[in-house]
């Protein structure tokens, strides 16, 4: 079981800044325990022994070889149910969106509270 550690701050809180680079430590590496640091978190596990290592490696090259394919691809496909609408920009109509639900496609106009109000031609 993993032991997670925080140090306590010193002084006032400010506000976090992302870093430009992460950097992990690795201690203990000749005993049975590894201590992995990262920034102000330290996480205490058990060593395993190098065959099981050697799978996990092996599992997660395969996972990303999968996944790969997959993240290669641009854009997203949107899911579409059944009673839920989708908007979209009109291209016939400057300020205009298309809401499509069930099949049936509506061009109109958000009014000031949010609201899908369609334009009747």
């Amino acid at each position: 079981m993993a032991k997670v550690t925080k140090k306590a701050s010193k002084g006032p809180r400010r506000a976090a800044r992302p870093s430009k680079s992460a950097t992990i430590q690795i201690v203990g590496a000749k005993t049975d325990v590894r201590t992995v640091r990262f920034g102000t978190v330290t996480a205490t596990v058990a060593r395993v022994d190098r065959r099981t290592e050697t799978r996990n490696i092996r599992q997660g090259q395969a996972a990303l070889r999968r996944a790969s394919k997959t993240l290669a691809k641009p854009g997203v496909a949107p899911i579409r149910k059944k009673g839920v609408p989708s908007y979209h920009s009109d291209p016939k109509v400057k300020g205009h969106v298309v809401c499509v639900m069930n099949g049936t496609k509506t061009s109109g106009v958000f009014d000031d509270r949010g609201v899908f109000k369609a334009t009747v031609w």
